[in-house]
């Protein structure tokens, strides 16, 4: 089973119980946000308790299932689709292998499902997030690039001026 991040949103991530009691050696516990949303999910989908879940903040994701999976959505509602049908949250829903889930805007919602599925994705986002940070690289150098042409053309003309 996997799952194909089709976009990631600007802060899909893979999220699960946490780290609780190792705060004293200066690590923070983490972990999902919506400590409910993640235990349901998994509950729902008949996953571990501690298995980890994909959470998608701020914008939903959209995602393509390679094969047949059973999911649930949970955490804050928001308009989702699976193939442009609308589905409901907190229900075990099936995706069949090809079948696109996207999600609207949110808060947060999380999506279980098998915990392979989402090493897969883990694997995914990874890879949107690399391609997104080197495109923040660029952005940043072509900036850099561009106030270097702007402030040596205006040294040239304040030393012209003094000339």
């Amino acid at each position: 089973m996997s799952i194909t991040v089709l976009d990631p949103g600007p802060l899909t991530t893979v999220q699960d119980a946490g780290r609780v009691g190792y705060a004293a050696q200066g690590y923070r516990s983490c972990g999902a946000a919506d400590g409910y949303a993640y235990r349901l999910g998994n509950v729902l989908v008949g996953n571990d308790p501690g298995a980890a879940v994909l959470e998608c903040t701020l914008r939903g994701a959209a995602l393509r299932f390679e094969t047949d999976t059973v999911f649930a959505l949970t955490g804050a509602e928001c308009p989702a689709a699976l193939d442009s049908t609308p589905v409901p949250y907190y229900a075990p829903l099936l995706a069949k292998a090809g079948s696109v889930l996207q999600m609207a805007n949110n808060a947060q919602s999380t999506v279980s499902s098998g915990s392979d599925v989402v090493s897969a994705a883990r694997e995914n986002l990874q890879t949107n997030f690399n391609v997104k940070v080197f495109q923040l690289i660029l952005l940043i150098a072509a900036g850099l690039a561009a106030f270097m042409l702007v402030f040596s053309m205006v040294m040239f003309v304040v030393h012209r001026k003094e000339n």
